[in-house]
This record gives C-alpha cells, structure tokens and sequence, in this order.
C-alpha cells in the first residue's frame, strides 16, 4: 500500500515533465515575470547577432520515436533515454548522419541513463533501475532490474554501486555487484523529489526539486547521511560537478553555481538566469553546457564562477532535457525532437557597398549595397550540400555561420555592376576581396569559436562609353 501511494506520487509529480507544454504552464509567473523572460531573449537574440562567440552549429540529428529525456555516450554510440521508447542507442561515428544502431523498450518511461563497461543502467520511472546488456549495441538485452519504491528520475554509478535519485523516496543505492541481482544497499529520504545525482568521492550530489541541493554522506552505502544542503530559488533538476563546485540547474531561476568545498556548508558562489527552464547541465572546461527547455542549449562561461556570463546558444527545435558532450561535440536530448547535435562553429562575414569613386576601399559616404546574393562555398568553389546561401541585408552585410574549415565566399553581381579591383591599399578591413571576374574571395581557414570578419566586395555601375560621329548643320560630319 505505501509503495503504491509512493508511486502514485511519483507519477504524479513526474508527469508534468512528461509534457513541457503543461510544465510551463504549471509554473506560468505573473506578467511581469513573463515580461522579462522576453526582454531576455530581445537580449540574447542581439548579441547573438553582435557577436560570433560561442556560436553553436547543428551537425546532425536523429529524431527518436519518443520522448528524449537524458543522454550518455560511449565510444561510438550516444545512448538516449527515449520516455515511452526506452533505450535507443545511436549510432554517432559520423555525426553529420547518426543512425539508429539498437534499441530497448524498457517498461516504463526512461528519464535518463548511465553507462559502465557494456551496461546500460536506465532510471525508468516507476520501473525503477533497468539494466541493459549493450555489449552488442546492435541487439541490447536485459540483464535485470531493482524496483525502486518512488519514480526513478536520475541515475549515476561508482564502483558496484548505483546512486538513483527515485523521486519521492529520495536517493537509493543499488549494489550492482551482480547485475541481474541487484539489491538495495541504503537509501536517504527527504520530504521532497529527488531528480538528478552527481557523485565525487564520497559523497552523493542530489537536485532535490524544492529543497535545491542535498549532499549525502555514502562513505558508508548502507548508512547514507546528510552532510549539507543549499537551498536553490528554484527547482533543482540537473546537477554537475567541477573541482570545488556544484552546478545545478534550476529550473525557473537558470543556472546556480554553490561551493561545496565545504560539504557541510555549501554556499552560492554565482549564478546565471537562463532565458526558459534548466533542466539539465554538463561541463566542459570553462563552460557550463545547459539543456534549458524550449531556449534549448545555453553556454555560460564559468572560469570565474561569482561572475557567470553568456557567450552563446543554439535555440533546438524541441525541448531541450539533458546534454553530454564529448570532444567539440555536444549531444542534446531534445525531447519530440529526440537527438541533436552541435558543435561550437565559426563564423564568416563582411559587406558588398557601393564603390562610387571605384577605386577598391571603402570610403566615408560609401553605405552598403542591399538585396546581394552572397553563397558560402567549399574551398574548390563548390556549393555546399546543403547549400549555405543569403543576400545582404539593408547595409550591405551578410554573415554564415558554420563548422571550422576552409570556404570561400561567392557574390553574384546584380544587373548593371561590377566588381571592384581587389586587395587595394595595405588596410584588409577597407579592400575588396572577390576576383573582378568569378566574384570568389580566396581560401579563407576558420577554427572553432573564430569570428572572421571584413570579407568584403565593393560594386560599382560602370560608365557609359559613347562614340560615333555627328553632322553639323552645313552637313560636315565631326568626330565625337
């Protein structure tokens, strides 16, 4: 009777994060707070604009059959907790075109999943732990399962031992020691909703909904403890780690950066609101990757954790739930849009203007050239699949943005114009840069996170040349 109640609870709690849709809306502000969030994303989108840092191209996807919720990687795969599909395993080897490699259809709802040697371990709501042989990630098989008495939500592994953060009966430990006998170790309860676990050493790091951050003492896994807690403004549901520190994100109230080099006494260093809700977080270096609901991936710079800032984002087209992220490559799961991938890119851009004097370099009074297709082509000259192509806006700018390489930029001359000479002058901010007969720039190299800036083509109209003779009115004709 009490485990039913319990998963009753769970059920019911967890079922908003079933449907983003009726989770904002469950947690709609007033007006006011409404009113901010918009000013935020105005923000966001001019920088965005301002600015090629942290820009985040999409590489490739896979749109999963249910609803992504967490995602873990493993050599070649990217192993999704799919909702109501289970466990798919992606195959990730080329990221521009991954592919269905496997799948699982565990019993419940996958919320999220953790990998250790050729296993699987899927916190499967009210399912509990499931644990999956992917040794063949082509045809995964159940090794065994511990049914948890709350909603497992979150999962992560030490040793022989799984850490689930179970909803309302709040953090178990699982010896897994035999995997297809798994059997509980401890457990910790608190009167809130356990979401999300780290670990490091030997304590367990707890998004614990309501109540912000727990650490659990699990020196001794059968007798786990509270150390301390942080009290987030927020509902914690993801958290990380990272030397002294403890990134949580926090739903409505982004992301919050607390100290724990103290365990016993936790306190906020920093914090960043994210424009909607964060949800999950992983770290890479410097930046804290945040999968933040329908603003999808945000990266905030944390080399100074009592200052966070924004350097960019990559707006995905579902709802964004969990990130992992290996090398350049960043793997969202995206709820009904399942699995995206990005990476941090580059950016070209410069400017077509009118050469009125027509001598190559941009002088006072020379304003921009409107309407000017522009293509972004391979280092040959060739298009690219798919094509990258735009025209200038209405002072003559353009820009792409795009993986690191090697491109050219090609414009096409409107009716009546021509380009200007090239490479005039020693200043390459002012020249410009295309062949006077193809419209291509040279082979122009960027790295990730580069910003290359002034690829730009000058255009004039030409003057008319007339020639021909006249008559006078005796009749003589003249030269002219």
């Amino acid at each position: 009777m009490a485990k039913d109640l319990a998963r009753s609870v769970g059920r019911a709690q967890a079922a908003m994060s079933r449907r983003p849709w009726q989770h904002d809306l469950m947690r709609i502000k007033p007006w006011i707070g409404f009113s901010r969030r918009l000013l935020q994303l105005a923000l966001l989108a001019m920088l965005l604009l301002a600015t090629g840092q942290g820009a985040l191209v999409k590489v490739g996807a896979y749109d999963t059959p249910g609803f992504a919720q967490g995602v873990a990687l493993s050599g070649s795969y990217a192993y999704v907790a799919d909702g109501g599909s289970g466990l798919q395993i992606i195959d990730v080897s080329n990221p521009v075109s991954p592919f269905l490699k496997g799948a699982y259809d565990t019993p419940d709802f996958a919320r999220s999943v953790a990998l250790s040697g050729s296993r699987a371990y899927v916190a499967d709501g009210s399912s509990g732990l499931q644990i999956i042989d992917v040794s063949n990630p082509a045809s995964p098989t159940w090794i065994g399962a511990y049914d948890t008495p709350g909603y497992a939500m979150g999962v992560a592994l030490d040793g022989s031992y799984a850490y689930v953060a179970d909803g309302s009966s709040g953090l178990l430990i699982i010896d897994v020691s035999n995997p297809a006998s798994p059997f509980r170790k401890g457990s910790y309860y608190t009167s809130d909703f356990a979401y999300g676990v780290a670990l490091s050493g030997s304590y367990a790091y707890v998004a614990y909904g309501y109540s912000g951050l727990q650490i659990i003492d699990v020196s001794n896994p059968a007798s786990p403890f509270l150390k301390g807690s942080y009290d987030t403004p927020g509902t914690a549901y993801g958290v990380a780690l990272s030397g002294s520190y403890a990134y949580v994100a926090d739903d409505n109230s982004g992301l919050q950066i607390i100290d724990v080099s103290n365990p016993a006494s936790p306190l906020l260093k920093g914090s960043y609101d994210t424009p909607d809700y964060a949800i999950g977080v992983a770290l890479s270096g410097s930046h804290a990757y945040v999968a933040d609901g329908y603003s999808g991936l945000q990266i905030i710079d944390v080399s100074n954790p009592a200052s966070p800032t924004w350097i960019g984002a990559y707006d995905t087209p579902g709802y964004a739930r969990g990130v992992a992220l290996d090398g350049s490559y960043a793997y969202v799961a995206d709820g009904y849009s399942g699995l995206q991938i990005l990476a941090e890119g580059a950016t070209l851009q410069g400017r077509a203007w009118k050469d009125l004097n027509e001598d190559g370099l941009q002088d006072a009074g020379e304003s921009g050239l409107a309407g000017v297709p522009v293509e972004l082509q391979d280092a040959s000259g060739n298009s690219l699949t798919p094509p990258a192509a735009a025209s200038t806006d209405g002072n003559g700018n353009y820009r792409f943005s795009t993986l690191p390489g090697s491109f050219r930029v090609k414009f096409t001359l409107p009716s009546g114009k021509v380009f200007s000479p090239k490479d005039q002058g020693a200043d390459d901010s002012l020249d410009s840069d295309v062949n006077q007969t193809t419209g291509q720039t040279d082979v122009i190299t960027v790295a990730a996170g580069q910003n290359s800036l002034h690829w730009d083509a000058g255009l004039f109209q030409p003057h008319l040349s007339i020639s021909g003779n006249k008559t006078t009115d005796k009749g003589a004709a003249v030269s002219g």
